[in-house]
């Protein structure tokens, strides 16, 4: 191996080292270097030449991306190539190789790769991996007809299995049942509880802006009245601006509690009402996953939080026993 690439210039020599140590694992896996062209490796599988190309080439450098650029020689059957290439690629992972195609096989119509992996023909059946040897190999995806029926029933799984997953249902991003990013949003709370699944980015662009997405904005107590507000200078507006800011002083009072070492917290309600603090404290510690966490009482005009003791699995067990 020699420290320049497929145009002469030198390479560093941390890079050249890592080419190196790419070269002596290909040599232990039985490719060889070309004699007139230095970091050019190649191995032949089923008649077919596969190279292995350390040099880079003109568009990518060989130090933007230190590792080799694989290709099949011309003169074969595309499928021929690509069975070829697969074989290749086994020996790569064996060594723990990374490697590349070129952009044109892999993103131009007219490429090797080009188009679902499924519809592609190497010489492998598409289900058990096996070398297909009976019937038309060239055109053949599978190796038998118990294959292709069970890749066929595979197939329709996963799509069962895709269009039933989780997604938020603003930006539908796909979520876990259980993921630490998944929230359970109420959009009703009276007269029957009423939850979606949201991500947390999308839960916070609810809470921050009700206008914007009315049809996932929280419902309001049963006796919260529907106000106008033609006028913003009416009694009605200046309430609603007024439970406004609360919830969101709570919500900030929750998570500067959870932060801090306090197992308590007193505080007063403040100006609006004891109805509606309840009502509201109880749906922001809801609405951020904090009920096994936080436990929350009103009394007179005083809040009082308290953080539960979290059990562990085996305390739980015992507890249940």
């Amino acid at each position: 191996m020699e420290p320049f690439d497929v145009k002469g210039r030198p390479i560093k020599p941390h890079i050249f080292r890592q080419l190196q140590k790419i070269g002596k694992t290909l040599e232990d896996l039985e490719w060889r270097e070309s004699r007139n062209k230095p970091n050019l490796f190649y191995k032949v599988f089923n008649r077919v030449t596969v190279f292995a190309d350390l040099r880079g080439t003109e568009i990518v450098p060989i130090w933007e991306q230190p590792y080799p650029y694989i290709y099949a020689i011309n003169g074969f059957e595309e499928w021929e190539r690509r069975r070829a290439i697969k074989v290749a690629v086994r020996d790569f992972d064996i060594g723990g190789i990374e490697y590349r195609f070129s952009f044109y096989d892999t993103s131009e119509p007219d490429g090797l790769f080009f188009g679902p992996d499924d519809e592609q023909t190497d010489g492998f059946c598409k289900m058990c991996g096996a070398e297909i040897k009976a019937g038309d190999i060239r055109t053949a995806l599978f190796c038998s007809d118990q294959c292709d029926r069970a890749y066929s029933q595979l197939t329709e799984m996963r799509r069962e299995v895709d269009e039933n997953k989780i997604k938020c249902i603003l930006c539908g991003k796909p979520l876990g049942a259980f993921n630490s990013d998944t929230i359970v949003h109420h959009i009703e709370y009276e007269p029957e509880e009423k939850t979606v699944r949201v991500c947390r980015s999308c839960h916070g662009k609810i809470h921050s802006n009700h206008e914007k997405y009315p049809d996932l904005a929280p419902s309001r107590p049963p006796n919260w009245k529907q106000l106008q507000r033609s006028d913003p200078n009416s009694e009605e507006f200046k309430e609603e601006r007024l439970v406004e800011k609360s919830i969101l002083d709570y919500d900030r009072l929750l998570k500067s509690f959870l932060r801090s070492g306090e197992k308590s917290l007193k505080c007063q309600i403040g100006d609006v009402g004891a109805e509606f603090a309840r009502y509201y404290l109880v749906k922001a510690i809801l609405d951020l996953g904090l009920s096994e966490k936080v436990s929350v009482r009103v009394e007179g005009k005083e809040v009082y939080m308290e953080k539960k003791e979290l059990k562990t699995p085996s305390a739980r067990k015992e507890a249940n026993e």
